[in-house]
């Protein structure tokens, strides 16, 4: 059997010049630009929309006072805010999972409220509440018989950045290891919920709940959908949201195009979150060192004055001495500091091969 073949959910014009592509969630039913453009109510009433914060041109969501939980691939940098009901939080550290997609960041300041994580197992068969940012649903994806051209979905259409939340179905869970973990998968069917809905481009990053007794819960964090797709062996590709891809061909992972045959059975495609549940003992060993803590003053290094700035791996701060040591060895770089604390530089020296900075950090209203 040959392995079918996923992208993540974020740009991939990477030939525009312009920022990364945000087409988001896309509706089965409609495609009305303002459905679904506002906190659902009735039984899905506080089902995410609360807890999801925008990350540059993505999401991510709370979950304990200073840290967020979002998708590795998006990318960000410490300095970058996490903009949460309104107010920015300055991002100052992160921590990445080596197993999945997933990565916590670590802010300054307090959340006002935070998404609880489901626990599972038990994902299969539940019902969920995607979020994602973007745009309407683009142009009609047809394949032509001798009765003419038949409906298999959409195509991702225009960006327009605003927040959407839809619904779908766990149909099961993958282990796709190397580095991915675990994945819940839903498939966008033509038969599915009322506000059946399937992920695009720009939806990486934001949270799928789940109802877990009486309170909805995060289960997972999207990550990537099915795709490219062609209408022959030899491409163009393109993307869409398909709930019958039946007559077109998918690009495998080895890179070759697959048919899908015209079965009388719909093929849709799928979307995939990486789970929450399988990663818990992660997460909660991340919260239970970090949650409501400052983290030291850190240095981040770049080439070029306008950066990118990474963290600079070979420095020590030494939080009791109040003194920051770069080796002198290495090429010449800028540094800029972060901390939560407004810090000064009081001094600096030379120790042997490395540059001594003392620093002093002041609490809100001390001099």
């Amino acid at each position: 059997m040959r392995t079918r073949s996923w992208i993540p959910c974020l740009s991939i014009l990477l030939l525009l010049a312009a920022p990364p592509s945000l087409r988001p969630i896309v509706f089965y039913s409609t495609a009305d630009p303002d459905y679904h453009t506002t906190p659902p109510g009735g039984d899905s009433a506080d089902s995410g929309w609360q807890w999801q914060g925008r990350w540059g041109y993505f999401t991510g969501t709370p979950i304990a006072s200073n840290l967020f939980l979002t998708a590795k691939h998006i990318g960000g940098t410490v300095g970058d805010p996490f903009l949460f009901q309104d107010v920015p939080y300055p991002a100052v550290a992160s921590y990445p999972d080596a197993e999945t997609d997933l990565v916590v960041w670590q802010v300054c300041g307090s959340f006002p409220t935070v998404a609880p994580l489901y626990d599972g197992p038990g994902e299969v068969g539940c019902d969920c509440v995607l979020l994602g940012r973007g745009s309407i649903r683009g142009a009609e994806v047809t394949c032509t018989n001798e009765a003419g051209p038949i409906l298999k979905g959409w195509l991702w259409g225009s960006p327009d950045g605003r927040l959407r939340w839809g619904k779908n179905t766990i149909t099961e869970i993958v282990d796709s290891q190397n580095g991915i973990g675990k994945l819940l998968v839903a498939a966008f069917d033509q038969d599915g919920l009322p506000d059946e809905a399937c992920l695009a481009g720009g939806d990486s990053g934001s949270g799928l709940f789940i109802r877990n007794g009486d309170r909805w819960q995060l289960a997972g964090i999207n990550y990537a959908v099915d795709g490219p797709f062609s209408y022959s062996s030899s491409g163009p590709a393109f993307h869409g949201a398909l709930f019958d891809r039946g007559g077109l061909y998918q690009r495998a992972a080895d890179n070759t195009w697959e048919w899908m045959d015209c079965s009388p059975a719909p093929k849709p495609s799928a979307i995939y979150a990486t789970q929450v549940a399988s990663r818990l003992v992660w997460l909660q060993a991340v919260i239970a060192a970090h949650q409501g803590r400052d983290p030291p003053p850190a240095l981040w290094a770049s080439s070029a004055v306008q950066g990118p700035y990474q963290p600079a791996s070979d420095t020590t701060v030494d939080e009791a001495a109040q003194t920051i040591r770069i080796p002198m060895s290495g090429p010449a770089a800028f540094y800029r500091l972060s901390a939560c604390q407004t810090v000064q530089i009081i001094g600096a020296t030379t120790d042997g091969s490395q540059v001594v900075l003392r620093y002093q950090a002041f609490t809100p209203g001390s001099r």
